[in-house]
């Protein structure tokens, strides 16, 4: 079914710092065609090749390196009059990835909900659970009760080495510590970028916490859809909500551009 991008804001706690970005060497001179705010928009070299200034990459008058910028400057030209140009452009690429691995839709099991404020830990578990298929913890619960009381068990470990049990990056490092195999990492919040990743081989899903009112937010696992379309691109799975639900790769693009909103990919 179609939802909202996301539920009620409930959990504390932002575990993604977003890294500097870190600029090349700029062509000798360029051409300037629009200054927007004191700051060059639209900047080619000599050669075509895009001017770094401050340190990352201008996007170009015709986005061809739409997916190189960063977070800051695509959110400056979507603020801008070329919205709609923009948002054509990143989803095209977005769209054009190779999306033969990801979930069927149909075909996904029911997820845990949260019990308390516990969204992070739910959508790392959820997604670990959905995309590493039946039994994945089955290991866990051979130390006696169910799958809620292994998550407690795991919490508490955290918290008995002076951690907080609430942010997930905490929680992935205690099931490792465990013995469960995955990898995670930071991806730039640039929407072709993590399209990129997420499509690139099967096994993967996006932890992503959208940032609200005094640093409360909410947390889900983004599952990629196999053959993603523009209407169903990725499964939405909320610990809030009792079904999953889609979101279209318009959605996903504002999730990205508009933000506060930190991501994680998680591979098995």
């Amino acid at each position: 079914m179609k939802g909202g991008i996301f539920g009620p804001m409930k959990e504390v706690g932002n575990p993604y710092v977003e890294p500097k970005s870190v600029g090349g060497q700029g062509p000798l001179f360029g051409e300037i065609s629009t200054i927007v705010n004191g700051s060059a928009t639209d900047v080619q070299g000599l050669f075509g090749e895009p001017m770094i200034i401050g340190g990352a990459p201008v996007l170009l008058a015709d986005f061809s390196n739409v997916a190189d910028v960063t977070h800051d400057e695509l959110q400056r030209h979507y603020n801008g009059p070329r919205r709609n140009q923009l948002i054509s452009a990143v989803k095209a690429s977005c769209l054009s990835v190779n999306s033969a691995v990801g979930v069927e839709p149909a075909k996904l099991p029911k997820h845990l909900l949260q019990r308390g404020d516990t969204c992070q830990t739910m959508a790392v578990v959820n997604g670990l659970s959905l995309v590493g298929g039946a039994g994945f913890f089955d290991r866990g619960l051979a130390g006696g009760g169910d799958i809620y009381t292994f998550i407690e068990r795991c919490r508490a470990n955290v918290r008995s080495r002076g951690l907080n049990d609430y942010l997930y990056l905490n929680i992935i490092e205690e099931l490792k510590r465990q013995g469960y195999h995955f990898s995670y990492d930071v991806i730039p919040n640039n929407p072709i970028k993590l399209a990129r990743a997420l499509w690139s081989r099967d096994k993967q899903f996006l932890l992503c916490t959208k940032q609200g009112v005094n640093s409360k937010g909410h947390t889900v696992a983004l599952l990629p859809c196999k053959n993603a379309n523009s209407d169903e691109y990725l499964r939405t799975v909320d610990s809030l909500r009792e079904s999953p639900y889609s979101l279209s790769v318009e959605d996903f693009i504002r999730l990205v551009i508009e933000g506060p909103s930190d991501f994680t990919l998680v591979s098995l």
